[in-house]
Parts: C-alpha cells; structure tokens; sequence
C-alpha cells in the first residue's frame, strides 16, 4: 500500500497565467513609448546647435524667395493687362515726341544744326572773262576785276598828256570802253599807284597795239637804269584775252607773276602784239 506523499503538487493554473501574460504585455505596451521618447530625445540631444540654426535659416530664406517670386509674377501680372500691342486689330500706338536721332557706328547721337560754311572768294578764271564778254560789241575794251581789297576796287587809266581818270570797279563789276573813247598811247592800271601791272594799248584808227608790263615807274631806257633793288612794279595778275578775228600777230596774253616771259620786264623789248578794228579785247584783273 502506498504512502500519499504530504508535498503538495504543483497545480497549473493556465487562468492564471493567462492573466499574468496579459498584464506583462499591457505592462510592455506601457513602457514601450516611454522607452521610445527617450531614445527620440537623446537622438534630439545629439544634433548640434549650430546644425539646427543652419537649417532655421535655409528654411527661412526658402520661405522668403517664394514669397518675393510670388510678388514678382503678380507685379508683371498687372501690368501686362493694361498693354496695347500695335500689331492687334484695333491696337493704336502710343505717340511719341522724341526727337529723331541717328546713329552713327553704333553710337547714337543727336541731330546737331550743321554751320553754314562761309562764302569762299571764286578763284577768277579765264571761263569768268568769257561769261563777262556776253553782248561786248566788236571794236571794244571790257575791263573785269575780280580783286578782293579797297584798293583794288577802282580802274585808272590815261593817254598820252592827260591826267589820270577814275572809275569804280569793285569785285566782280565790269566796264566797257569803244577803241574810239581812248586817246593814242593809254594805259591802264587797277589801284591807284602807278606802279602796277600795266594794259598798255594804243588804237591808231585801223588797228590796236597793245602789251602787259610790269616795267617800273621813270626806270629809264635800260634795265641798268631802273632804281635800285627795284625789280618789277607788278602788283596783280593781269589776263589780255582777244576775241573775233583770229590773226598771227593777235594773241591773247598772261601775266600770273611779277617774272612773265611773254610781257615787258625791261624797257625797249619787243613784246608788242596787235589787232584788227573788229578784235574784242577782255582785260581780267586777278584772273587766277
């Protein structure tokens, strides 16, 4: 027969542990997101504090430039509704009163008055002695001055035993005299000084004699003799220019400088020339 052992047996209480299983889990659970908020905030404690300012500051400076580009598409928004375009049916172009400009190699420059050039004195020419000598008369003398200078500005002439005669001949002017109306062995000059470039010419009833001289004043009848130092009385150029018949012996004649080779420099040369009585006679003071 056996003996009933007095140690109490182990009982399983599967209720029991049940509840003691649901209690160590709601237990867990509790301190689960304890544990959790803790490990957040020693994560939290570890970043640095100048990282959080840094990124405070991005965030910042993002918020800002949007906003400032939100302003900007607003701004050009509004002003783009109120614009015309000219190229729209109905567009009308808004008037502008600027002054005209033009561009010069890229540079724009405004128009500026352009100065108006001051009259330049026409270099006489023999073509001006043949405008002058429209309508002249055969038979005749026309004199022309296209001398600048107030004194140069009246024509002198005489003839043998007479005085000086005077006619006022200003730049440009031109006189005109009959081979009748001047005595026998004249002379004319422009300026009253005597020594001048001299038109001497001497109408004999059938023909006319005439030269260009620059010989000086009572020089005497040798070059040996003219006074000292003196070498010409040249004082303008002067031009003999004939029209009408054309004969050997009438020649047109120059005189540019006080050295001419075709007039007289010397007193007795031979430098005469001569004309019929129905030669034209064009005499141009300062005809270059």
């Amino acid at each position: 027969m056996r003996r009933r052992s007095h140690c109490p047996r182990k009982l399983h209480l599967p209720l029991a542990s049940g509840r003691q299983s649901r209690a160590s889990r709601r237990t867990r659970s509790r301190v689960a997101p304890a544990e959790s908020h803790l490990r957040s905030s020693s994560i939290a404690m570890y970043v640095p504090k100048w990282q959080r300012r840094l990124y405070t500051a991005l965030g910042t400076s993002v918020l800002i430039f949007v906003v400032a580009a939100l302003l900007v598409f607003l701004t050009s928004t509004s002003s783009g509704a109120g614009h015309i375009d000219a190229s729209a049916p109905g567009g009308v172009p808004s008037p502008t009163t600027a002054a005209p400009q033009v561009s010069v190699q890229g540079t724009i420059v405004e128009p500026s008055v352009v100065p108006t050039p001051a009259p330049t004195t026409p270099t006489p020419s023999t073509s001006r002695a043949f405008e002058a000598r429209t309508a002249q008369p055969p038979g005749t003398y026309r004199f022309i001055n296209y001398c600048n200078g107030t004194a140069q500005n009246a024509l002198y002439w005489r003839w043998l035993n007479a005085p000086d005669h005077v006619a006022p001949l200003p730049y440009g002017a031109s006189i005109d005299f009959k081979f009748s109306d001047v005595g026998t062995s004249a002379m004319a000059r422009l300026g009253a000084s005597v020594d001048a470039t001299l038109f001497e010419f001497n109408w004999d009833g059938a023909r006319v004699w005439y030269d260009l001289s620059v010989v000086p004043v009572a020089c005497g009848s040798s070059w040996d003799l003219c006074a000292p130092g003196t070498h010409s009385s040249f004082n303008v150029p002067v031009s003999v220019e004939v029209f009408g018949v054309v004969e050997p012996s009438c020649v047109s004649a120059y005189c540019a400088n006080a050295t001419c080779p075709s007039i007289y420099q010397v007193p007795n040369s031979h430098k005469t020339h001569d004309c019929g009585p129905l030669t034209r006679f064009v005499v141009t003071f300062c005809y270059v």
